[in-house]
């Protein structure tokens, strides 16, 4: 199917559950809850860079871990399937992304996203850090209780010098104790992969449901 032709359809049922279906037929639409971002406008379709996430505490920056990648790519699969994606793929972003690999600082400033996105046609870069990740808690034995925290950052690299647009403060992602059938008594043949798997993909639906809305 086309792209445009689904962005439209879900602009027009969104615009429906709003304002029309309610009033006409008192039938009720899931509530629409407003971007964080962009003070509740979202990203509104600009074009954005979505860039692995590093992980400091395993010394593995931007683009090296896995963990990184699973959720840069959960963020991306949220938004195709419930929102109006413009992402920045392809040759061009993986030069880009080799020049991060090979970065010789601490960090990347927003001026220094400006200059690396230059040419790729992007409004936005979202980049940020996993700071832990754990499956269990030491005060309960045998259980998998999987949390992750984290923070991102949106810069918009159409301002003159590069701008933070955002900046999470450090949030915490887990599955709350009526989840724990799915995540049973942790033992030697527990496959832990796909538990992690599960959590980096809940961090990156609630990133984009923050700069999406949903």
């Amino acid at each position: 199917s086309c792209p445009e032709s689904n962005a439209t359809m879900r602009s027009l049922r969104r615009l429906a559950c709003l304002l029309l279906l309610p009033v006409l037929f008192g039938t009720g639409c899931r509530t629409w809850n407003k971007a964080t971002f962009n003070h509740g406008e979202g990203v509104n379709g600009d074009a954005v860079l979505v860039v692995p996430f590093a992980e400091p505490r395993q010394s593995l920056w931007y683009g090296e871990s896995e963990n990184g990648k699973t959720v840069a790519e959960a963020f991306k699969a949220w938004v195709r399937a419930n929102a109006d994606p413009n992402f920045a793929e392809g040759e061009a972003v993986d030069q880009v992304m080799r020049q991060v690999l090979n970065w010789q600082e601490k960090k990347i400033t927003s001026a220094q996203w400006k200059t690396l996105t230059a040419g790729l046609g992007v409004k936005y870069v979202l980049y940020g850090e996993i700071e832990s990740l754990s499956l269990t808690r030491p005060d309960k034995i045998g259980i998998l209780e999987p949390t992750v925290e984290a923070v991102y950052r949106v810069v918009n690299v159409e301002t003159e010098a590069g701008r933070l647009a955002f900046e999470s403060p450090g949030f915490a992602v887990d599955f709350s104790r009526g989840h724990e059938a799915e995540f049973p008594l942790l033992d030697l043949g527990s496959d832990t992969k796909s538990v992690t798997k599960k959590l980096l993909a809940k961090l990156g639906a609630q990133m984009a449901k923050d700069l999406y809305g949903y």
